[in-house]
């Protein structure tokens, strides 16, 4: 079993306290991986939760449309730096991030960070940062997927696509398969669940097939200005 845990980037010592509650309530001594969940949140407070704006949040004026805009700079630098020294003192095994823009990976770069270990972040047909798996591949950050599947809260616009149906039939496997195979050709991880143990074996099954380059060129042809997220803001948005 391996746990990962998340965290929002509300400083370094909410990390530390946060971080010794979960062990606590989960009744271990050590994690395997811990992440911070966002590079911070967008102006409405979503993210957040209902609670109040850590005092590491600076303020800006961007420069063209005049608009205050919260900068979570300062956050995320101290956050990172607490999940280091967590795994420092052997807390956890590995730590890294989720939902970061590419900017934000460039920030840790320059502020002497070694590469995240994980990046979670959003990956299917509809929507794929190239840009953010290829730095990955580069730097040995392993990529976990999540809603490879499109999520119920989509009513399973995926799994109806005519695309995926299409190719589906045509490799021979369900359309479930299809998807979580195109994560795995971009060299992701994919997060999926199963609701029931048939379901859980066949998300297994897709080591054992490919796709043509017909095929391959289908679910990757939607245009970067096209993709649509399915969870959560753009991190883009997030100062």
């Amino acid at each position: 079993v391996v746990i990962t845990w998340k965290v929002m980037p509300f400083g370094y010592t909410y990390v530390v306290e946060q971080l010794t509650k979960a062990l606590k309530d989960l009744g271990r001594k050590s994690l395997e991986i811990a992440l911070l969940h966002w590079p911070g949140d967008v102006t409405n407070g979503k993210l957040r939760h209902g609670r109040p704006m850590p005092d590491c949040v600076s303020q800006v004026t961007h420069p063209e449309t005049g608009v205050v805009m919260d900068n979570w700079q300062q956050c995320r630098l101290e956050s990172y730096q607490a999940l280091h020294h967590i795994q420092g003192e052997g807390y956890v095994r590995a730590v890294g991030v989720s939902n970061f823009a590419l900017r934000h990976l460039h920030e840790l770069e320059v502020a002497g960070f070694d590469p995240p270990a994980v990046h979670q972040t959003e990956v299917h047909p509809r929507y794929h940062d190239d840009a953010v798996v290829e730095h990955a591949r580069q730097h040995g950050t392993q990529i976990q997927g999540y809603g490879c599947l499109g999520g119920r809260h989509t009513g399973a616009r995926l799994l109806r696509d005519r695309v995926i149906e299409n190719i589906a039939k045509q490799v021979g496997r369900s359309r479930a398969q299809v998807l979580l195979r195109f994560a795995v050709e971009l060299g992701v991880v994919p997060m999926t669940a199963g609701s029931t143990e048939d379901h859980i074996d066949e998300n297994m099954q897709i080591f054992d097939f490919n796709f043509t380059d017909i095929q391959r060129e289908f679910l990757m042809s939607v245009a970067p200005e096209e993709m649509q997220r399915m969870y959560g803001p753009s991190p883009d948005q997030i100062l």
